[in-house]
């Protein structure tokens, strides 16, 4: 019928391309590389519940909650973005964390204890220069894939993995 578009290195091919992008950008003119950066720039973090009664902490301050654009909690997004959230049943639950100029990963996941696994490698950090006690104190982190795109620009790295005693597995490629 239509021309198919295909887009950034992915099997999936898309008939018009309207229908992926944000209503905001329909009609502007963008470059590809702009396209692909509002596209895909989020966190998936996987937490180990273990209360329906007590908010668990799914990141750290109002700081972090300024960057997030939007948030998912086991695919249902929420009307407004929490640091804690009380989940309806225990066990392994996923939160999704958007972004747009995205500026500072500096302690977003700081003290978030049943954090389990953190996926960074959809982060663009082209405009990030802070990532300071990024997963601190996540004491139950056993995985994490860091590998943001774009880098270049990060200074602060400290205490990043501190007090990480469990993890097993980071995928690092700076």
């Amino acid at each position: 019928m239509g021309k198919y578009l295909k887009i950034f290195n992915t099997k999936q091919e898309f008939k018009d391309i309207k229908s992926i992008l944000p209503k905001r950008v329909i009609g502007k003119v963008l470059d590809t590389n702009e396209i692909v950066r509002k596209l895909d720039n989020y966190i998936i973090a996987k937490y180990n519940v273990t209360s329906t009664t007590e908010p668990t902490q799914v990141c750290w301050s109002s700081n972090t909650l300024n960057q997030i654009s939007k948030m998912y909690v086991d695919d249902i997004q929420l009307e407004t973005n929490v640091s804690a959230y009380t989940f309806t049943s225990e066990g392994e639950h996923t939160v999704k964390f958007e972004f747009e100029n995205l500026t500072t990963l500096s302690y977003f996941f700081h003290n978030t204890y049943q954090l389990t696994n953190a996926d960074l490698s959809h982060v663009d950090a082209s405009d990030v220069i802070d990532m300071t006690s990024l997963l601190e104190n996540c004491s139950g982190l056993t995985s994490v894939n860091f590998n943001c795109k774009n880098t270049n620009n990060v200074i602060y790295f400290n205490k990043t993995f501190k007090n990480c005693a469990n993890l097993l597995n980071i995928d690092i490629d700076f």
